[in-house]
């Protein structure tokens, strides 16, 4: 009975992880599962769903893409992109000096995914799929904002009424000549000598 357990495939739980058939992927041994799952599922991003090698590209995939307070540093001309090898202590103002760093310092291959942090370790397929997900999404948005702007646009035109009358209020106003709006101290215009 025991053995007959053994044998059977164990089936990964995920809904993005199925085969062609459009059925659970399957594994023949726990070894595999737990390959898989370390390979799929142990380092994921939960704001995108992007899945990393490890703890340390997920870390600098999290730092550079969803880290506001690293953006603002980024924007002010800090370095914040990090070296990918981790003894290596060494940050860069843009991804391609640290692509060049890599290449030279740490002879990563020229071929290699230098785009990991911001890709993940999808296939091609699985980077295709994401597209058109995306694509999909991206419509959904163009829509909601679409109608988004309609309703603040009718929002806007009862703001611009209510500016409407505030400036026909303070055009009636009158202002004191001992009020002076940057041209003049108050009480200086009469003592001007006239030439």
């Amino acid at each position: 009975m025991l053995t007959q357990n053994l044998t059977q495939p164990i089936y990964c739980e995920q809904s993005t992880c199925i085969d062609h058939r459009g059925k659970p992927l399957s594994f023949p041994s726990t070894a595999a599962y737990e390959a898989h799952y370390e390979a799929r599922h142990r380092h994921v991003c939960l704001a995108c769903c992007k899945v990393f090698p490890n703890d340390y590209f997920l870390q600098l995939h999290l730092d550079e893409f969803h880290d506001m307070l690293l953006q603002i540093r980024r924007e002010r001309g800090e370095k914040v992109f990090r070296c990918f090898v981790q003894n290596c202590k060494k940050s860069f103002m843009t991804p391609k000096m640290r692509r060049l760093h890599l290449i030279d310092k740490h002879h990563f291959p020229q071929y290699y995914d230098f785009n990991i942090i911001a890709s993940g370790t999808l296939s091609f397929e699985e980077r295709q799929r994401h597209a058109e997900c995306k694509k999909s999404s991206d419509r959904m948005d163009i829509v909601k904002t679409k109608r988004t702007r309609q309703s603040n646009d009718i929002e806007t035109t009862k703001d611009t009424m209510d500016m409407d009358e505030l400036t026909q209020q303070m055009t009636r106003l009158r202002i004191p000549r001992s009020i002076s709006f940057g041209r003049a101290k108050p009480g200086l215009s009469s003592t001007r000598k006239k030439k």
